[in-house]
């Protein structure tokens, strides 16, 4: 987990930096040519902008995401014949489960996006930590700064959500993983077919 986000972390600040370039009057030939330019003007560690707030909400965003979808999929219609939690459900729990997680976390995703472009091409800086960040985006844009784009952000994450834990479920049967006590089966032990 975190040693993944500390090495490929650098790449999002690029894909970042690359895709707001024309917004902020640069524009980079590539990704090579936005990690050259931004370590020279603006240091190596720009390249981390924004990454001790990934670290602190991306843990929780998937403890989150596992408990809602483990959650939900308790509350899920059996199939009368097979006794499990038909596909469709799983899909809605998933969808429901990502949704959830998204939402809670959400404010730290706008703070990383906007440290991620702070300071582009050596300009000055407009945050001095992600502390600082949180309050001037409460302090300028009130509660809903904070949320600002989860409404296209919702419509990738359901499907997203939706597919990546019925595909878990799936694989796990598949691999005879969800057999004995695996995540549906589990959540309704001693729930009677409807």
């Amino acid at each position: 987990g975190s040693f993944q986000l500390t090495m490929t972390y650098p790449l999002e600040v690029i894909r970042a930096r690359t895709s707001m370039s024309a917004a902020f009057g640069n524009h980079y030939s590539g990704m090579l040519d936005c990690a050259v330019q931004t370590v020279r003007k603006e240091g190596w560690l720009a390249l981390y902008n924004g990454y001790p707030i990934s670290l602190i909400a991306g843990t929780p965003y998937v403890g989150f995401q596992m408990t809602f979808n483990t959650m939900l999929l308790r509350y899920m219609p059996l199939d009368p014949d097979t006794g499990k939690v038909p596909i469709h459900f799983k899909l809605l729990g998933g969808a429901l489960a990502g949704l959830s997680a998204q939402s809670i976390i959400y404010p730290g995703d706008t703070m990383r996006r906007r440290m991620q472009v702070d300071g582009i091409d050596g300009a000055k800086k407009v945050y001095r930590n992600f502390f600082h960040c949180f309050q001037s985006i409460l302090a300028t844009e009130g509660v809903m700064g904070l949320y600002r784009g989860i409404g296209a952000n919702a419509l990738r994450c359901i499907p997203g959500a939706a597919i990546q834990f019925t595909a878990y479920d799936c694989f796990k049967a598949a691999l005879g993983l969800g057999k004995k006590g695996g995540t549906t089966e589990k959540a309704n032990k001693g729930k009677t077919a409807r």
